[in-house]
């Protein structure tokens, strides 16, 4: 099919509808990618709230907060479904050190984990899941775009 443009012409002699015609292509792109951002940061808006509520209240719980993000990813290909003993593991192989928590009832608090079932072998192992662990990792994304690096 031959183009619309007599012999000499360019598609340059027409500048005004091809500008205007990217800049309204431009805008919608621009308003859907921003929509679409504020869907998908609004689908995990409650969960991102409750990690900076629980940097800003219990700061210390943030490691713990980063191995049970680990545990979850590691524990999806399982059902999802990780020990709370798993999480100490994965803390003391992230800091090289013995660690002791008194238990994850803090993170279930915040809303960030639920426990998924009665506690096993006796009381002494409770078994948890990340109900929205992207969310969980914004979250964590978020605070470490907002903690400068010398204040972590």
């Amino acid at each position: 099919m031959p183009l619309p443009v007599e012999a000499g012409e360019s598609f340059v002699d027409i500048p005004s509808v091809s500008f205007l015609s990217f800049r309204i292509f431009w805008s919608k792109l621009r308003t859907w990618i921003v929509w679409s951002m504020l869907w998908y940061v609004g689908d995990h808006d409650e969960t991102i709230r409750a990690v900076m509520r629980l940097a800003s209240e219990k700061p210390e719980w943030l490691p713990a907060l980063r191995a049970a993000c680990e545990s979850a990813r590691k524990a999806e290909a399982y059902g999802g479904e990780f020990a709370g003993s798993w999480v100490i593991s994965e803390l003391e192989q992230q800091t090289e050190g013995r660690v002791w928590l008194p238990g994850l009832r803090t993170l279930a608090v915040y809303g960030l984990i639920e426990k998924s079932g009665p506690s096993t072998r006796g009381g002494r192992r409770a078994y948890y899941r990340m109900p929205d662990r992207a969310g969980v990792e914004l979250g964590i994304e978020e605070l470490k775009r907002r903690v400068p690096p010398e204040a972590r």
